[in-house]
């Protein structure tokens, strides 16, 4: 973060990632267990951010972005902040960003004025438990052997219900479903 005088953060910088896990998951040469391993790990910094008590509400593989790090491991970061609110805040307060009710108003101090305008709030942490395992098992629909690690990811949930926010409620917290993708990626 770059801060002024007075200790107000006014840019936030980024290295550029070398890919996103759409990328990776369209990439015959990415094997699936990397793939899921980077999955984990960006499941982890949704779970960061509802910690701190904010919904991201733009989850997909896309905004999942993958950095190449010196000692030639990966890192999976959450990226695309300009649709996350705190997680408390009423729909209609999301139509004054500039005190803070969007991280994209801290980071850029913009907004598409489209999405100023006021409407029915209804992402939570439960719903995006659900919106990650739905996209996790797109990415691994894209690969090969894909199909075969969500039938087990299937097997391992014992899902119950077409309804994913009935299926994430198997876990309880976005590290155990982090854990069993590793599980299932180690295995």
């Amino acid at each position: 973060m770059v801060r002024d005088l007075r200790g107000k953060t006014i840019a936030l910088v980024w290295d550029l990632a070398s890919t996103d896990l759409q990328a990776l998951a369209c990439d015959e040469e990415c094997p699936l267990a990397e793939l899921a391993l980077l999955l984990a790990d960006g499941i982890l910094g949704v779970a960061e951010m509802h910690r701190h008590g904010m919904i991201h509400r733009d989850l997909k593989p896309p905004n999942f972005l993958v950095f190449d790090l010196p000692d030639n491991t990966r890192r999976c970061k959450v990226a695309d902040y300009d649709l996350a609110v705190p997680a408390d805040i009423h729909a209609g307060a999301i139509v004054n960003c500039s005190i803070g009710a969007c991280i994209a108003a801290i980071l850029y101090n913009k907004m598409d004025p489209s999405k100023l305008i006021p409407r029915l709030h209804t992402k939570s942490a439960q719903s995006e438990y659900a919106t990650i395992l739905d996209e996790a098992m797109a990415v691994y629909d894209n690969k090969a052997d894909g199909r075969l690690v969500r039938a087990l990811l299937d097997a391992a949930l014992t899902l119950t219900s077409r309804l994913p926010a009935r299926r994430i409620s198997r876990f309880g917290s976005l590290e155990v479903l982090a854990d069993m993708i590793r599980n299932v990626a180690l295995a």
